[in-house]
């Protein structure tokens, strides 16, 4: 139990964003090579998963990219639909117009009449 907090904090401090890239870097491999001698199933998953994508996460860290926005807009949208299936709608057409318009897209389609 301590091991996988140790392994859990020292993840965290790599991506607390304190850290140039070189550091980044060589902490992000130290961390895998820890996480798969630690023989906890999870964290070895984890390393190797990492290691995979090793140069998009650095990537991302260099450039200081995030993805915030569009998970909150994501939950907005899931939000939205999920309110709408109490009203039935033939068609999903309907519900993803009504989704652009709630989330402030500038020209939601204008629906034909019937």
């Amino acid at each position: 139990m301590a091991r996988a907090y140790e392994l859990k904090e020292a993840l965290r401090a790599v991506f607390a964003g304190d850290l140039d890239e070189d550091e980044v870097f060589t902490m992000l491999g130290r961390w895998c090579s820890w996480a798969q001698r630690c023989r906890i199933p999870q964290f070895v998953k984890v390393g190797k998963t990492i290691r995979k994508h090793q140069g998009g996460i650095l990537a991302a860290i260099t450039r200081k990219l995030a993805n915030g926005r569009h998970e909150g807009l994501n939950a907005k949208v899931r939000l939205i639909i999920r309110r709408g299936l109490r009203v039935p709608l033939r068609r999903e057409r309907p519900r993803t117009d009504f989704a652009r318009l709630r989330t402030g897209h500038p020209d939601p389609p204008v629906p034909h009449p019937l």
